[in-house]
């Protein structure tokens, strides 16, 4: 395969802006880049309890309105996803000069970024699932490798001129990207024809097959959640954070497409999260004894895994929707609804240790036996045999571009 369909497209640049500015504007639990003494711990939890819900009732209700509704979904761009993340943000500037209506911002900001969001996601998953199998998941791919050096842009411009860029230009750049790229869906694919009602054993069949892998992922989503609110308790903090995990995923995805072009392989979200899944308890454990680097630099390092496992994910979910003939926002709905979930309880369970626990019971170490136990959980569920499935359903594939010289010439 030529080396130009490794280039960044419109595609690729847009889905890579928009996870840029989604890091930017969610992960913080806050807008990073307004003032840290802003970022108070009401505010902090507040706005992520919110933001976290609507996110997950935006996926829940995208598949319900697949399964019930599919002719409202067959269209060629959600055109919402801007206005809603930009207003949001904009909400969550709003109390720099107007305090007294701080947290009615920051309730408002964190549903309309969460629904903005959810809307974003949903839509470039299913373009990426329009295409054929090897471009989708190329630019998907090569998108979220972008979104780490575009991150690091973001954080070069002044604090008080990104704060109003984000919203106001890459927003809705990244939707512009969207909508052209949108603009060659075929929407006469078997996934997006399909009536579900009619065949609700092959989508009952889906979430059965996808149930494992999704809780696999929603324990990484859940163990990053945790380390990333301990380690942010501190606000300062989040951009060490951040910038670890954004530096690693960058490299991971450089190494996945490396590895794509010469070597055929799959990735079986079960399979790899056993064999993990000890060496992250492992990591665990050690919480309560090692000091704070060690907790930033773990932080950092389960974050940049998780979205790692969410780049899977969307493939693992594409393939699934192009192979079994699935409405893509209906299992991707259902896939990031349970992953995005656990790692919403993960962050509240960090966050909110304060008021969970009494002073006698270490937090860090607290922490560690409820991550351990979620994870021997999973664990337990991923080694449970199951009815037999597709591949397709149960793991993300990835087919060579590139064949060896010797088998092109025979």
């Amino acid at each position: 395969m030529a080396r130009g369909m490794f280039a960044p497209n419109v595609a690729s640049f847009g889905f890579g802006l928009f996870f840029a500015t989604h890091a930017m504007s969610v992960w913080g639990g806050a807008f990073p880049l307004l003032p840290t003494d802003f970022q108070t711990y009401d505010v902090l939890i507040t706005f992520f309890l919110v933001e976290s819900l609507a996110f997950c009732a935006m996926l829940v209700a995208a598949m319900g309105l697949s399964y019930f509704r599919p002719a409202l979904l067959r269209h060629r761009s959600s055109v919402l996803g801007s206005p809603f993340m930009t207003a949001g943000s904009l909400c969550l500037i709003a109390p720099l000069y107007v305090e007294p209506i701080m947290m009615l911002c920051v309730v408002v900001g964190g549903v309309l970024l969460g629904v903005g969001s959810a809307l974003f996601f949903l839509s470039w998953q299913r373009y990426f699932a329009s295409r054929d199998e090897e471009r989708g998941a190329l630019d998907l791919i090569v998108g979220m490798g972008l979104a780490a050096p575009l991150y690091a842009l973001m954080h070069v411009i002044p604090g008080a001129v990104a704060a109003f860029s984000i919203p106001l230009v890459f927003i809705p750049l990244s939707e512009v990207c969207l909508m052209d790229a949108s603009r060659s869906m075929s929407f006469d694919q078997p996934m997006f024809a399909d009536e579900p009602r009619r065949h609700r054993g092959v989508y009952v069949h889906a979430l059965d097959a996808s149930l494992k892998s999704a809780l696999c992922v929603g324990a990484f989503g859940f163990a990053s959640g945790v380390t990333r609110a301990i380690a942010v308790r501190d606000p300062a903090m989040g951009a060490i954070v951040n910038g670890t995990a954004m530096a690693g995923m960058f490299v991971a995805c450089v190494v996945l497409v490396w590895l794509w072009r010469r070597h055929s392989f799959s990735f079986d979200t079960s399979a790899l999260f056993r064999l993990v899944s000890p060496v992250v308890v492992t990591a665990f454990l050690l919480l309560p004894y090692l000091n704070e680097t060690y907790l930033h630099w773990f932080s950092g390092i389960m974050y940049m895994v998780f979205s790692f496992a969410v780049m899977v994910m969307m493939v693992q979910c594409m393939q699934a929707a192009r192979n079994g003939g699935i409405r893509p926002t209906f299992i991707y709905g259902f896939f990031a609804g349970i992953v995005y979930g656990l790692q919403a309880c993960g962050f509240v369970l960090g966050y909110s240790a304060d008021a969970l626990w009494l002073q006698a019971s270490p937090q860090l170490a607290t922490f560690a036996l409820v991550s351990t136990w979620v994870f021997v959980m999973a664990s337990a569920l991923a080694a449970r045999p199951s009815r037999e499935t597709s591949p397709a359903l149960s793991q993300a594939e990835f087919v060579a571009w590139e064949r060896p010289a010797v088998a092109a010439a025979g």
